[in-house]
């Protein structure tokens, strides 16, 4: 009866430290992900070259360089459908 006693009191004991790591880890925050430190005059172009968002009044979350130059963008998304057909983007950007 004795090492019953014992051992729920390890089990116990360890059950506390294990509920503390948790809350502990629980309430780490991930670090903050970095802002570009990017500018629209910095930019080949100072709208979004997918949706024509103007780059000065948005942040820039996203870059790309294309043929030496420098694009931004307000999303990760626009990023991504610009680069599937960039040429056609800049063409209708260049129309507009």
């Amino acid at each position: 009866m004795k090492y019953v006693w014992l051992l729920l009191s390890v089990v116990l004991l360890v059950a506390v430290g294990c509920q503390k790591e948790n809350k502990e880890a629980a309430t780490k925050q991930a670090p903050a992900k970095a802002a570009l430190d990017i500018t629209a005059d910095m930019l080949a172009v100072s709208v979004d070259p997918n949706c024509g968002m103007d780059m000065r009044k948005a942040a820039i979350k996203d870059t790309t360089v294309y043929h030496g130059k420098l694009y931004g963008f307000c999303s990760a998304g626009c990023k991504k459908a610009f680069l599937k057909n960039p040429e056609a983007k800049l063409a209708k950007l260049n129309t507009q």
